[in-house]
Order: C-alpha cells, then structure tokens, then sequence
C-alpha cells in the first residue's frame, strides 16, 4: 500500500489556530507596550529635571527661576489651557504643595538640554517647582494611559505601569 506524505487538514488548521493565538497575544501587548514606554520617558524626564533642579539648590540655595516668575496655585491653575485645571488643583493639594509658592524653572540654568516639554511654547508649557517641597510640576500636563500626569507624584509605581 501506498502511504500519502504531506500535511492533512486538521494538522494545518491546528497551526493556523495557533498562529492566531499568537498573534492576538502579540497585537493585545503592543497596545499595552507603546503607552508604558510614553508614560516610561515622561516618568525620565520629570526625575531629570527635577534632580537638575534639587542639586541646582544645593549649589546656590535658590531654585533656578526663570525671570522671577512665581505664581500662587490658583495663578498656576489658571494657566492651565487644557481644561484639566481642577485636575492639576488635585494633584497639587495631594502633594501638600496647595500653600506652596510655584517658581517657573529656568532650564539653562540647570543645564538640562534634552527636554520634550516645558518649551515655553504656551503660557503653560513650563516646569514649575514647589518652595516649600521642591516637588516638580508641569501644569499643563501629559496625557499617557489615559490619564493626565502633571508631577513626579504622578509616577509612584513606574515598575508596574498599566
């Protein structure tokens, strides 16, 4: 008897069903992969900043303000163009920060060169930092993972972002 060689239909469609279990699984952490690094950088960038900003003050007992601009908190909600000023509000009062003096940091002086926001582009495209804690901020905010980031406080768990 003549024995037939070759794939039958049941082993290909078994392959196939893999494949595509393969690639569901593939495609489902794409989607979770590209957002976590964009919450990731902007997680990087606030902690360089605001480390600049830290050893800037240790150096000259000041913080690097930007033409002596400072603003209370609701000036600095204010500023907010993106409709997310109660958001920012939120933030703020959570990082204890509501009684707090916010000076606009000059980024030159603290010699960071490498920055994706706080390009003074709009009135609230700028970092600010808290007198009484130091805590960083960037009032307009960042969207990532659907949420708003406007501090480092924002970044509590980078190890597991979702």
């Amino acid at each position: 008897m003549l024995k037939k060689q070759g794939v039958t239909m049941i082993t290909l469609s078994i392959a196939v069903a893999v494949m595509a279990i393969l690639t569901a699984v593939v495609i489902v952490n794409i989607d979770n992969i590209i957002p976590n690094a964009r919450k990731s950088k902007i997680a990087e960038e606030f902690e360089l900043i605001e480390d600049a900003v830290k050893e800037y003050y240790l150096t000259y007992g000041n913080y690097p303000v930007l033409n002596n601009t400072t603003y209370t908190m609701d000036q600095l909600i204010s500023l907010n163009t993106t409709g997310k000023g109660s958001a920012l509000s939120a933030t703020i009062t959570a990082n204890g920060d509501d009684d707090a003096i916010f000076f606009v940091i000059d980024l030159e002086k603290i010699r960071v060169t490498t920055y994706n926001y706080g390009k003074s582009v709009t009135q609230d495209d700028i970092y600010v930092a808290a007198d009484l804690t130091g805590n960083l901020y960037y009032p307009r905010g960042i969207l990532a993972n659907g949420e708003t980031i406007f501090s480092t406080g924002d970044f509590e768990d980078t190890t597991n972002i979702d």
